[in-house]
């Protein structure tokens, strides 16, 4: 693909992002908030192509080989666990009573509503952060639906640090039918507080 100017577009949920330099679209690479398939151009008008067909990021983008290992070394495996010991997956486990095998519980998927007033210029950090954690579909200018087997806890935290104190974020967990909200205003806050019961 040809490339003439130094400015770059980049497509997140069907909105588009920039101008930004190479440099910029190299540190968004180095970052993982552009990859192979993202969609990116320069000209946004002319339509989007994915990422790693332009030869300016195609080298950046390229998978990784993982190093080899000689043949003669085996990789060890881990000793086994004792029963009454406690399991260290990540999340709890049950123990299958047919063979003794650790097997981790399924995570529940709730969907939650998203509402985001971006004001600064973090929305394509936003949207990013927003689609890593599941199925994203935007309802409206400010709002999002998102699917997804996160805490809500932890989905407010990755998605408040891509913003900054200029933008507001209120999330609902509709199917536990609870909140979490930054920079939503004193006043605000305590009606939100109201509403749901929240001391």
């Amino acid at each position: 693909m040809q490339q003439t100017q130094n400015h770059w577009y980049v497509q997140v949920s069907g909105q588009s992002y920039g101008p930004y330099s190479v440099e910029q679209m190299r540190g968004f690479i180095n970052e993982g908030r552009v990859i192979a398939g993202s969609l990116i151009s320069q000209d946004a008008v002319q339509g989007f192509a994915m990422a790693a067909a332009f030869p300016t990021f195609a080298p950046l983008l390229a998978p990784k080989a993982a190093p080899l290992q000689p043949a003669a070394q085996a990789t060890p495996q881990p000793s086994p666990q004792p029963q009454n010991q406690p399991l260290e997956l990540g999340r709890e486990a049950q123990v299958s009573p047919q063979n003794n095998t650790p097997q981790a519980e399924p995570k529940a998927v709730t969907v939650f509503l998203i509402m985001a007033e971006i004001r600064s210029d973090q929305a394509m950090p936003f949207l990013q952060a927003l689609q890593a954690y599941g199925t994203a579909q935007r309802i409206g200018d400010t709002v999002w639906l998102l699917r997804s087997d996160v805490p809500l806890s932890a989905l407010h935290g990755a998605l408040s640090a891509s913003l900054t104190r200029q933008d507001r974020l209120f999330i609902l967990d509709s199917f536990a039918n609870k909140t979490a909200w930054s920079n939503i205003g004193a006043d605000m806050d305590v009606r939100i507080r109201e509403m749901w019961g929240v001391a």
